[in-house]
């Protein structure tokens, strides 16, 4: 009965899309007709329906229907409300009428087919997430286990299952008959298989779990055959999944059935447990324990013959060594771990080396992140990477690159944990790329992006400064249909990140953006907006504009080429291919904050004209709205800084002894500066209320909302402290670390270098409050 027909699948193409009443009237209409076929092929459709409608009324409704045909059709109608029954769970806490229901399913039970009995109660086993304390259902599957017909016996069984899942009065209460029938000499051993499984759901009581511990240990001495040995452990090890505290015991168990175990693929299978309760609770695990482990692992290491078991203990390992807790054990000179590890990565077997510098890794970022002392094979780590991918980059196929992506991510593991090793690993991965092609390249330069935004600079000097010449020869060499090859031009955009791109660059990059595939010219627009070169994401925008075909695309499209035409107006740069920007007045700062502020304004407009209905991209448009006051602002704080250059009035030094106020004697300049610090208050809680309305976006967005707010915050505090006497600061800004956004690297360090000048200036006791220099520091 376990072996039911496979749900045939109701695609419904090319039928007209109905409401829910009058889908539902058609599959009654089906469920009421004489023919045997279209019966059937209403009930097969009743899972569709739900996943459609999953309304409460239509789904119990439907239920009520299909428990009258079990009860009065015949079997093979039975299967397949059973099918629909297994399919539908996720709805079947919708079913309101559940008395109902269950009275028309279980009084099949009392009939004199077996089949239709055993069809019941897997029917009743499928729903027992609803129904987990029907005694009358308890009763029948207990004396359904006793039943003369084999049928009958296993749908009592999977039945069995399902209800002690559920419910902990009927675990409790067939503990102890189960058992029973596992012991007992007359139970065939096809059934007794069957009956281990359902003991892993005893686990709530002690006594009962203690009791199923106490029959595995039984069973594996009585039955050592490998059906019954693999399913005692597998059934124990569920059990002691479920109850943490077991998993010692578990655990030790494991270790002692794999003493003296020739078998290899049950020695397998125990690796497998050991793994499933590392990953479950790691902390758990006794030192003895993992001394054990590492020990039977030692034995596998001088043998030839075991590389694959060596491979299976060492893969349990690497997951426990995912514990504070086993790495911190491994803290001391005669770690053995560290020493299998030492010893496993001089190993010629690819799958073995990767784990175990995996273990290296993950101990190593441990002693790092926990602040220990330095380990004092500490630097075997770095020989087992490096020789390991020599080893990787000496094969020509592609046979090896899962362990390849292993070794690879443990460099950026310790880069992200030590930014000391990078400049080692990045010259140790360079030397590596003119060598290579096809899969491993892209691995290799998927690599140096990430170590890149861990640490974007060694010294002052862009980390991948060294490098730029050999990807610029290798952006040279991409194909035109090459689908990957704009991690190249990410990886020079991200190492020139704030600087400006000198002409072979500019030219290498321009060109690739004219011939490369559409989808790989956005990729490039996108991340040369992200690093802030936007004078080559204007070029590779109007060319993709020129391939759309839809209006929306088109509108979304302009306005990332107006967002770029913008910034290029900031930074007083020119887009590459020449587009229609004013040259002659890009000398002047407010003239260029002036047509960015019209270019974002266009940017609104055509992001508006982009929204639907039913796709609303007006967190879109309040971003960009924000944006613009904040350079409307920035412009108005310039013009302030400029008047300085004119004397104030007379009546101003009047004005400030009546005031009390020494800053008015500046006259409107001070008047200016107040406001100018005021609107960027206001354009701070302008992004404040943006990340409250977008508290579900992604963390990076959140991230540069809340790094803008406190830009604006820092700047109004700078101009506050140079106009109002006495000034104290009124909020705390932290920018903190930035890891997971490289392209907010520069911004950052900008900000905290504007902070610094502005204590500088607070600090400095020789200069005035309102000077050219101020002036001067404000503007830039």
């Amino acid at each position: 009965m376990t072996a039911l027909p496979r749900m045939v699948s109701d695609t419904s193409l090319g039928e007209p899309e109905q409401d829910a009443n009058s889908a539902l009237t058609v599959l009654d209409k089906g469920l009421r007709s004489a023919n045997v076929g279209e019966q059937c092929e209403a009930i097969v459709r009743y899972p569709r329906l739900f996943e459609k409608y999953p309304f409460p009324i239509l789904i119990n409704s439907s239920f009520l229907k299909l428990a009258d045909v079990f009860r009065n059709g015949n079997n093979f109608m039975r299967v397949w409300v059973l099918r629909v029954c297994q399919q539908s769970e996720r709805h079947l806490d919708k079913i309101i009428s559940i008395d109902d229901f269950v009275r028309k399913i279980y009084g099949v039970i009392h009939c004199n087919d077996p089949i239709a009995r055993a069809l019941t109660l897997h029917v009743l086993g499928s729903v027992a997430s609803i129904i987990p304390e029907r005694e009358q259902v308890h009763h029948s599957i207990r004396n359904s286990l006793e039943s003369h017909d084999t049928v009958e016996v296993l749908a009592a069984v999977y039945a069995a299952s399902k209800f002690a899942a559920h419910s902990r009065t009927f675990a409790v209460s067939m503990c102890n008959k189960i058992a029973a029938m596992i012991k007992g000499l007359d139970t065939p051993a096809e059934l007794k298989l069957r009956l281990i499984p359902v003991l892993q759901h005893m686990h709530y009581s002690t006594s009962t779990a203690a009791m199923v511990r106490e029959l595995g240990g039984e069973l594996l001495q009585s039955y050592p055959a490998k059906e019954f040995l693999l399913t005692s452990l597998d059934t124990l090890t569920k059990l002691a999944k479920e109850a943490l505290v077991d998993i010692p015991h578990q655990v030790s168990l494991l270790l002692f059935s794999l003493e003296g175990e020739s078998r290899v693929a049950v020695q397998k299978h125990i690796f497998w447990e050991l793994k499933i309760l590392a990953k479950e609770g790691a902390a758990h695990w006794t030192a003895a324990s993992v001394a054990a482990l590492v020990s039977k692992a030692h034995s596998f290491l001088s043998s030839s013959k075991k590389k694959r078991l060596l491979a299976a203990a060492l893969e349990v390992l690497v997951v426990l060594s995912q514990s504070a807790s086993t790495c911190h054990e491994q803290m001391h000179p005669e770690s053995a771990l560290m020493e299998l590890c030492i010893q496993s990565s001089s190993a010629l077997e690819p799958q073995i080396v990767s784990k175990a510098v995996k273990i290296l890794t993950n101990i190593n970022c441990h002693r790092y992140e926990a602040h220990l002392s330095q380990l004092p094979n500490e630097d075997a780590l770095e020989l087992a990477l490096e020789s390991f991918l020599m080893f990787l980059m000496s094969r020509e196929d592609d046979k090896h690159i899962p362990q390849l992506k292993t070794s690879l991510k443990c460099m950026v593991q310790l880069c992200e944990s030590c930014s000391g090793r990078c400049l080692f690993f990045v010259k140790l991965i360079s030397e590596q790329i003119p060598k290579r092609k096809g899969e491993s390249l892209y691995l290799l330069l998927e690599t140096l992006v990430a170590m890149a935004s861990f640490c974007p600079s060694v010294n002052g000097k862009p980390l991948l400064l060294e490098i730029l010449p050999e990807l610029i020869k290798c952006i040279s060499k991409l194909p035109e249909d090459e689908k990957r090859g704009s991690i190249v031009p990410t990886l020079i955009l991200q190492t020139c990140q704030g600087h400006t791109l000198t002409p072979e660059i500019s030219s290498c990059l321009y060109k690739y953006s004219q011939k490369c595939q559409i989808w790989e010219c956005f990729r490039l627009a996108r991340s040369s907006m992200r690093f802030g070169q936007h004078m080559l994401s204007v070029p590779a925008i109007i060319r993709l504009i020129n391939h759309v075909s839809s209006e929306t695309s088109h509108f979304w499209l302009s306005c990332l080429k107006n967002i770029s035409l913008a910034e290029c107006a900031l930074m007083n740069e020119q887009p590459l291919n020449g587009a229609s920007m004013p040259e002659a007045k890009q000398t002047s700062l407010l003239q260029g904050l002036s047509f960015a502020c019209n270019h974002y304004s266009k940017a609104i407009a055509a992001v508006k004209a982009t929204g639907s209905p039913h796709q609303s991209l007006q967190f879109a448009a309040d971003y960009l709205r924000v944006r613009t006051d904040t350079l409307l602002c920035f412009s108005q704080l310039v013009q302030s800084c400029i008047s300085f250059h004119h004397p104030p009035p007379a009546i101003a030094l009047n004005q400030a002894q009546l005031s009390n106020d020494e800053f008015l004697r500046h006259g409107r300049t001070t008047t200016q500066l107040r406001k100018c610090a005021s609107e960027l208050r206001a354009i701070a809680n302008n992004y404040h209320r943006l990340a409250q309305s977008a508290f579900d976006a992604d963390p990076k967005t959140l991230a540069n909302i809340q790094i803008l707010k406190n830009m604006c915050l820092m700047m109004s505090q700078s101009i506050e402290c140079m106009v109002y006497p006495n000034y104290q600061d009124k909020d705390l800004i932290d920018f903190g670390e930035i890891k997971d956004c490289p392209e907010m690297h520069h911004l950052v360090s900008r900000c905290k270098s504007v902070m610094e000048t502005t204590e500088d200036l607070r600090n400095d006791t020789t200069c005035k409050p309102i000077t050219s220099r101020v002036k001067l520091e404000l503007v830039e």
